[in-house]
């Protein structure tokens, strides 16, 4: 995690760390916040995050996804325009909205969303004004698309540093 909010404060500060408790402030270098929405899983990390940034383009970055390339952020933020809400990559035909931009006037409608009872992140997306970075135009900067690796296991985060290893085999 702490690779990643080096990451942010270097492209995008001012960076909030968003957690469903509690966070000592002192943990993370960063502006933290807890969850005002707890378990409703992403979207309420977003809809907190959002609140807690205010005015501008901001990117989530979900704390599972270790090898965000610099370059790719650079290229979703150079495609926000006032035109649309939220700046998205789509890979293997997916949008992946937990590593993308969002402007915060994507807040009203995710809160309101969220409020009717929405929890589904991939439905929340049809409320908003999206613009999709196709995956070719992601794979100039991030060939192997190492950005959305994403790591939910411990098995997971040993396989990943295998194979990202100088000398791996796999």
């Amino acid at each position: 995690m702490d690779r990643n909010i080096d990451l942010l404060a270097g492209i995008s500060p001012p960076t909030v760390l968003v957690a469903s408790g509690a966070i000592p402030a002192q943990s993370y270098r960063c502006k933290t916040a807890t969850d005002i929405y707890p378990e409703t899983g992403p979207l309420g990390g977003i809809i907190t995050g959002l609140n807690a940034l205010g005015e501008g383009w901001h990117v989530v970055l979900a704390c599972d996804m270790p090898a965000v390339q610099p370059d790719l952020l650079k290229l979703l933020i150079s495609r926000c325009s006032e035109s649309v809400d939220a700046v998205i990559p789509e890979v293997d035909g997916y949008l992946e909205p937990l590593c993308a931009i969002y402007s915060h006037r994507a807040l009203g409608p995710l809160r309101e969303y969220l409020e009717s009872g929405g929890r589904a992140m991939h439905k929340s997306l049809g409320h908003l004004t999206i613009l999709r970075v196709e995956e070719s135009d992601l794979r100039v900067v991030d060939h192997e698309l190492e950005s959305f690796v994403n790591i939910n296991t411990i098995e997971d985060w040993h396989k990943w540093r295998k194979a990202s290893s100088p000398g791996a085999d796999g």
